[in-house]
């Protein structure tokens, strides 16, 4: 069952002794005075008998689970009227986040409707009770969860639905908390209205049946403002139903420690994990800029040796970039540190805290309307640090690694790629590497005692000429690179060691 379903249980219980509060619309309708639309039914007959059901006119109507005179009810019926056309997911979930967020703040009551334009009438045609039914188990899910410090919840869901059949449109909507919040707790939750808007709106872009879609960027920077002593957590998750092919399913967190992204869509998968609980990592927002900068250049460098597509890289580099963006200040007054140690850490470290990070997809391209070209990417890549903090030295290693797997087939002459007749050119890709750094900080002297550095890159290509389902032609391309280097000795001074990293040239 999902979590609208769960959520909005209790109104199914009630609809069949409830009032629908329905309104209907058709190609000759007039706007009444209640802001609905009105119809009539055609028939055969111009007469005033009971029109047999069979030729009455299909209708579009609107109803809802309970009465639609509120603000938050006028916004679903808004969306469900623009998103009728060609309005989309996004028409269909425009204002509710920061409509829902905001009028809990002020109010602290827990809200829920469902509403629905459906047809009525002739064979195809629905009951106002059915529809709204369905509208409480639609497939496509949005949760938000806002944990308090003092651990309450606060808990949005969304369920909707776009089929244009006899049910049109659903959106049945749910906020509600387990307590009575705070001023403080009250304004948290406001401050996050926007992002949650925003962050829907992403969704509702790439909530799509078209098999020709790509995705558009997600921006959930704006739910991680927030302020770690009124806000323990945040939590958005999305389930989408297997028609919709744009994106299937996403899941994020943050919290004072971490933060997490993980989508699943038509381009690819992507997951985006940061580590927080190493403060002393964390270098200047300058350094941080640049090494972020660093990073996607490296992603960039790995896409094109796989002969990936834009639009996963695309996806990857922006929550990367995100979740790497506005780190919490930690709590508690810092130990001052020594000077030594923030200059090594600006010049031998990344600035960045922790992460764990993937990229993986299937992409195919060609060229004039042809398919010449189809294949598969895996890339991971990785940071940890480690800082001992004594009375006497202070010691810090870093390293990052990064493995990059990928399949390439390819047609020869620019000819249509077919598998099955056994003509094509096999691309193998399998590199790794890794860049390890680390120095120890005298804090009674203030200065460094050793700093060193370590870097081991390894590449292969693998080449397969198939004629006939035979590999025919079979060579190999490999380059590897070890080095270790003294960091305080005279001939590495003035170099930029950072920017060899561990990517892919």
């Amino acid at each position: 069952m999902s979590i609208a379903a769960v959520s909005l249980a209790s109104l199914s219980q009630s609809l069949s002794s409830a009032t629908i509060n329905t309104a209907t619309t058709s190609p000759s309708a007039a706007s009444s005075t209640d802001g609905t639309v009105a119809a009539s039914n055609v028939s055969l007959q111009a007469t005033s008998a009971a029109v047999d059901p069979t030729y009455s006119f299909p209708q579009m109507r609107y109803s809802w689970a309970s009465s639609a005179n509120d603000d938050i009810s006028e916004v679903m019926r808004g969306n469900l009227r623009a998103s009728a056309g060609n309005g989309g997911i996004s028409a269909l979930l425009k204002g509710l986040g920061s409509s829902l967020l905001g009028r809990f703040s002020s109010t602290q009551t827990a809200y829920s409707q469902v509403g629905t334009n459906y047809i009525s009438g002739g064979t195809a045609g629905v009951s106002a009770a059915d529809a709204v039914w369905k509208a409480q188990y639609a497939e496509n899910t949005i949760s938000l969860t806002l944990t308090t410090t003092s651990n309450k919840q606060v808990t949005v869901a969304i369920a909707f639905d776009q089929t244009h059949q006899e049910v049109n449109n659903s959106l049945s909507v749910q906020i509600s908390s387990t307590a009575t919040l705070t001023q403080e707790e009250s304004a948290a939750i406001a401050a996050l209205a926007t992002g949650f808007e925003t962050a829907l709106q992403g969704i509702g872009r790439n909530s799509t049946t078209s098999q020709q879609t790509t995705l558009s960027t997600i921006d959930v920077s704006g739910l991680m403002d927030f302020d770690p002593a009124v806000l323990a957590s945040v939590d958005l998750k999305v389930s989408e139903a297997a028609r919709y092919v744009g994106l299937k399913s996403l899941d994020f967190h943050a919290d004072s420690s971490s933060r997490r992204f993980a989508m699943k869509g038509i381009d690819g998968d992507v997951s985006v994990k940061v580590d927080l609980s190493q403060p002393l990592a964390i270098g200047s927002k300058a350094q941080q800029q640049a090494s972020i900068e660093r990073y996607l250049k490296q992603f960039d460098a790995a896409n094109a040796r796989a002969q990936g597509e834009a639009q996963l890289v695309g996806q990857f580099k922006s929550i990367f970039s995100q979740l790497h963006s506005s780190y919490p200040t930690p709590s508690g007054t810092a130990k001052p540190l020594p000077s030594a140690f923030t200059a090594a850490r600006e010049q031998w470290l990344s600035g960045l805290a922790d992460f764990q990070a993937s990229m993986s997809g299937e992409f195919s391209n060609g060229l004039s309307g042809k398919l010449t070209k189809s294949g598969e990417l895996d890339y991971l890549v990785s940071q940890k640090t480690t800082v001992i903090s004594g009375n006497t030295r202070i010691r810090a290693a870093q390293s990052e690694s990064a493995a990059l797997t990928a399949t390439i087939m390819k047609s020869r002459n620019n000819a249509t790629l077919d598998i099955g007749l056994g003509n094509y050119d096999v691309f193998k890709i399998s590199d790794s590497s890794s860049f390890s750094s680390g120095f120890s900080i005298n804090v009674r002297d203030d200065y460094v005692e050793t700093a060193t550095l370590k870097r081991i890159v390894s590449q292969l290509m693998h080449y397969e000429k198939i004629v006939n389902y035979k590999a025919e032609d079979t060579r190999e391309t490999a380059k590897s690179l070890s080095d270790e280097k003294d960091l305080l000795a005279p001939e590495t001074q003035g170099i930029d060691w950072r920017q060899l990293g561990s990517g892919f040239a």
